[in-house]
């Protein structure tokens, strides 16, 4: 960019909930298979997610982390994909911690994005009118 005189583009160093819980879920896989200690990559991964995008009074996962903030978005991939990762977690490892945060992330997936009759999962959180997922 300076040779030619542009502009730098911005730095994109959030930290996403969804983009980790895919993370998450691939150390976990690899782990499982290889048997080395990429596990502790996968520890260290879902600490993060624990620490800083997981509020355990709420009952919320953040989307988005950057510079110390979280935003307040709440989308299903947000809960989703950490919960597979978690799972992922939990099977390659058995640590039932890993276990009791995959039921903590499903359950805030139920209060949240599940219809009045826990028939189907909405794309939106059930107070937003939004699509439906199956």
């Amino acid at each position: 960019m300076r040779a030619t005189g542009g502009v730098r583009p911005h730095l994109d160093d959030k930290i996403l909930a969804s983009w980790n819980g895919l993370m998450l879920g691939a150390m976990a896989r690899a782990y499982a298979v290889l048997a080395t200690k990429i596990s502790r990559g996968g520890g260290e991964n879902l600490t993060f997610i624990n620490r800083k995008l997981w509020d355990e009074k709420t009952r919320i996962l953040h989307h988005r982390w950057r510079d110390g903030e979280r935003d307040n978005v709440q989308l299903l991939e947000s809960l989703c994909l950490p919960f597979v990762g978690v799972m992922d977690l939990y099977e390659a490892t058995l640590e039932p911690e890993h276990l009791d945060f995959a039921i903590a992330l499903a359950e805030a997936m139920i209060t949240k994005f599940c219809d009045g009759k826990k028939r189907w999962i909405l794309a939106e959180r059930r107070e937003a009118r939004g699509l439906i997922c199956a």
